[in-house]
């Protein structure tokens, strides 16, 4: 089962070259339990949760340099991709995940349906969160793709940015932390660290960030602790945030908008 670590590391993306940083994506995964694995080793693995396979000529996809000049594709099977798009992002490094966010093309079709039906389809795309997290299913599997590019960025990477900011200020901030709120908490409560928090859920995540990891929708942010500080820190990212009016309320942070 893979698993997400207990706090954040400040000081994600150092001006290291883009190989470093891949390589330091690739050790958070290790370090929530993911395994790097040869492409006859995922082949042949088939019910194994939290496999991660690269190109056999990775090293080709850098400059001498160190610069990524070719996008590479990675394999996974089991875990959450989100996740993966996550650790990457806390290296400055861009990862799409193909079709994610692309169930906000049927918000029409959502409206048609009744109270009933919109339950039923939310606790179906829960369970599947959840067996994908526990591998209580046969794993699915995919790929994602790191970009390569000198300037690649995304709304997610500017987001993890600022929450190294808010963890060197003793704040447990994390992306895609939990698949619900509640299931959340209990890890911030479980780190000792329900006093100053801020995170996302994987739910929020998948239905917010785009393929690339740029913002499409309202992402709500849990949090405990200073509110203007966390409003202050949040403002960095260039989007628009939204404050909580009381502690009972959520940050939003909202797509860049030229009418906002």
């Amino acid at each position: 089962m893979v698993t997400h670590e207990t706090f954040s590391r400040p000081g994600s993306a150092p001006r290291s070259s883009q190989r470093e940083r891949f390589d330091q994506a690739l050790d958070r995964l290790r370090d929530e339990g993911w395994q790097i694995v040869d492409a006859g080793r995922f082949a042949a693995d088939t019910e194994t949760s939290g496999l991660l396979s690269l190109p056999a000529d990775l090293a080709d996809h850098f400059a001498p340099g160190g610069g990524l000049v070719k996008d590479v594709a990675i394999s996974w099977r089991g875990g959450l991709p989100s996740r993966i798009q996550s650790m990457f992002a806390r290296e400055g490094l861009v990862v799409s995940v193909p079709g994610q966010a692309e169930q906000d093309d049927d918000h029409d079709a959502l409206l048609d349906l009744d109270a009933d039906e919109l339950s039923r389809q939310a606790d179906e795309a829960m369970e599947a969160l959840f067996a994908a997290v526990h591998g209580l299913n046969k794993p699915e599997e995919g790929f994602v793709t790191c970009l390569a590019g000198g300037e690649v960025s995304s709304d997610l990477c500017r987001v993890v940015r600022v929450f190294d900011r808010l963890a060197e200020q003793g704040y447990f901030a994390e992306p895609d932390l939990w698949p619900t709120v509640s299931g959340a908490w209990q890890h911030v409560h479980e780190a000792g660290a329900s006093a100053k928090a801020v995170f996302w859920t994987t739910q929020a995540h998948t239905s917010c960030f785009d393929a690339r990891g740029d913002l499409v929708d309202e992402l709500t942010l849990q949090w405990a602790g200073d509110r203007d500080l966390i409003a202050q820190v949040l403002s960095a990212t260039g989007l628009v945030v939204e404050n909580p009016q009381d502690t009972g309320t959520t940050f939003l942070l909202c797509p860049k908008r030229a009418d906002r």
